[in-house]
């Protein structure tokens, strides 16, 4: 269904709402745990998930890239930076190549802390996930990407 459509399922749109409210207000209370337990703010723990999911996907940031990703001026990402290597939850590596480029990157330190907080929901996770059945796994996975996709896009043309 396009959204210039309307809806022939109203009960189910609305409960597709709630649930997506929920899920966003646990995942929020989630990460604000682990930001306090980590002394961190918000932003920082927004900069440090924008460093993870760029080394996950094998690119990793450079602070220009860290600071779109966060929405902030050079300055005030350099700042980050340096608060969050001070803290130990960054380290930043010369290029192999070029050694003028610097890339961002979690530190083992940081990898280790974040694992043992996330450990038992990566558990729930997985064991949930596991309850359905295969094409329904599949569903769920493209689901999660094109949402995921379109609220990157919201989110972007928020920020224009």
């Amino acid at each position: 269904m396009r959204d210039d459509q309307p809806s022939t399922r109203p009960a189910v749109d609305a409960e597709l709402t709630r649930l997506h409210q929920r899920l966003a207000t646990q995942n929020r209370r989630i990460a604000d745990a682990f930001a306090r337990s980590e002394r961190l703010s918000e932003r920082e723990l927004e900069a440090l998930l924008a460093v993870m999911q760029a080394e996950q996907l094998g690119a990793p940031l450079t602070a220009g890239g860290l600071g779109r990703a966060v929405r902030l001026s050079p300055a005030a990402t350099t700042s980050l930076i340096d608060k969050l290597e001070t803290a130990g939850h960054l380290d930043r590596r010369r290029g192999v190549i070029d050694r003028r480029s610097v890339t961002l990157h979690y530190s083992p330190q940081a990898r280790a802390v974040a694992t043992q907080f996330f450990s038992p929901l990566g558990h729930l996770t997985r064991e949930v996930f596991a309850s359905f059945e295969p094409g329904q796994q599949d569903v769920i996975v493209e689901y999660l990407r094109r949402m995921t996709e379109a609220m990157e896009q919201h989110a972007r043309a928020l920020e224009e």
